[in-house]
């Protein structure tokens, strides 16, 4: 792929690929939970599932570190390989992935620290907090690879390879699937083994995520490079939407978990949490989305092709409200007609042409309102244009007064020039008369002279 061919003919495709890649491996990550709420509701329990949705908050939290680092380094990386400029690139990948990784250690020593008041915090109680902790600890021992994973995905993804960033996600997202039950059910692993099918998840991920350095056609290198704020600043900046979309669910989770757990304890929980995850997936098809055109609005910023700019983000938004518009409909069956029904819809009537009329009036209302608008716009580019035009007459009326404070010094100068000048000629004069009078005074005083001597002879 190359920045050019987000101009030409070819940009559907092109866009449709990466994005359509992006989202199935976002979907695959989202299974991951969806997974373990299957195979704990049918394997633990109703407990299980409510000490499973306490700690889903932390599984957003650490997909949106890994998103933001990802994100955040890959689009700089991006734009770096748009310029042709691939050691800056290559030393932008090296330095993301250093300090996500150390992040994730870091984080997972202070978790793995407190964890009890952590898992407090979340809503663990006294019936589900060993479940809650079983899986907690492993999830959190590993948190390191989601990040890193998460990350690297992003690069290889803007290395020209989202295949292969896919199959990883698929990979890990299957796999899984398939520990989840062998794990839980075979060997009767409960949370332990819901947990350990996870962790191992981003590890497949990871490794066949590995095969793309032995591709011919990859650019991605580790080389060295120097610690910078800065940058570190630039590559969180970008990358901090990505992480508030994942991590905004994980905090709607938790929200929901602490007023679910008062109204209706942890049965409530554990019936939330299969909504919670399913919402879940479908947050991370957008997700997908925003992951899939960033690769093409680097590129085309890159090259400071606008009009490609624009339109991935056209496409974007048509793609996104089209999905949620197709999520949002819904189909319900017309029930026969009864009198009550008859009576019901009499009323319904009214209701409706009295919200017809209230619609029309808030309409003309809404009207009176951009017409308001457009002239208060108007008047204000006039004022504004007035303003301008003064602002150009002033600068004009001064440029003028300028060149003729210049003219009249340059004048004064010449005029001094030449003043002085004449002086110069005239003390010359003056000087050539002296010595002629000095000369003409020499020549007298020696013809005297030797008129006497003549006459002494």
């Amino acid at each position: 792929m190359q920045a050019s061919h987000v101009a030409e003919p070819s940009f559907g495709k092109l866009f449709f690929k990466y994005v359509s890649l992006s989202t199935i491996s976002m979907v695959g990550v989202s299974l991951c939970i969806l997974a373990d709420t299957f195979f704990i509701a049918n394997g633990v329990g109703p407990n299980g599932l409510a000490a499973l949705n306490v700690v889903v908050p932390l599984f957003s939290a650490l997909n949106g570190i890994g998103l933001m680092f990802g994100m955040g380094g890959a689009t700089l990386y991006a734009i770096a390989q748009g310029k042709e400029e691939s050691e800056k690139g290559n030393k932008i990948f090296s330095f993301t992935m250093a300090s996500s990784l150390i992040l994730g250690v870091v984080l997972t020593a202070l978790c793995l620290l407190f964890a009890d008041p952590i898992l407090k915090i979340l809503g663990a109680g006294e019936s589900i907090f060993a479940l809650s902790k079983e899986y907690y600890m492993i999830l959190i021992g590993c948190s390191s690879f989601f990040i890193i994973s998460n990350a690297l995905t992003c690069f290889i993804r803007n290395d020209h390879n989202p295949n292969l960033a896919m199959n990883a996600m698929l990979l890990g997202s299957l796999l899984n699937i398939v520990l989840d039950y062998f794990f839980i059910f075979p060997l009767n692993m409960g949370m332990r083994g819901a947990a350990l099918g996870t962790v191992l998840s981003p590890l497949a991920s990871l490794l066949l995520l590995s095969i793309h350095w032995r591709s011919k056609k990859r650019q991605l290198q580790f080389l060295s490079f120097n610690w910078s704020f800065g940058e570190l600043k630039d590559i969180l900046s970008i990358g901090f939407p990505s992480f508030i979309t994942e991590f905004s669910s994980g905090v709607v989770i938790f929200l929901f978990n602490k007023i679910i757990l008062d109204l209706s304890g942890n049965a409530g929980v554990a019936a939330y949490s299969i909504i919670a995850n399913i919402a879940y997936v479908g947050v991370a098809i957008f997700t997908g989305i925003g992951q899939g055109i960033q690769p093409l609005a680097s590129l085309s910023f890159s090259k400071k092709d606008k009009k490609s700019i624009l339109n991935v983000l056209i496409w974007g938004m048509v793609l996104s409200f089209g999905i949620g518009a197709l999520f949002g409909s819904t189909e319900e069956d017309i029930p026969e007609e009864t009198e009550a029904d008859t009576k019901t819809e009499k009323t319904s009537d009214n209701h409706e042409e009295q919200k017809a009329e209230e619609e029309q009036e808030a309409e003309e209302e809404q009207k009176a309102k951009e017409k308001a608008e457009a002239e208060r716009k108007q008047e204000e580019k006039k004022a504004k244009e007035e303003q301008e035009a003064k602002q150009k007459a002033e600068e004009e009326q001064k440029a003028k007064e300028k060149a003729e404070e210049e003219a009249e010094a340059q004048a004064k100068a010449e005029e001094a020039e030449k003043l002085r000048k004449e002086n110069e000629d005239k003390e010359k004069a003056e000087q050539a008369d002296a010595e002629e009078i000095y000369l003409q005074i020499m020549r007298e005083s020696v013809g005297s002279y030797v008129d006497i001597q003549f006459d002494k002879t």
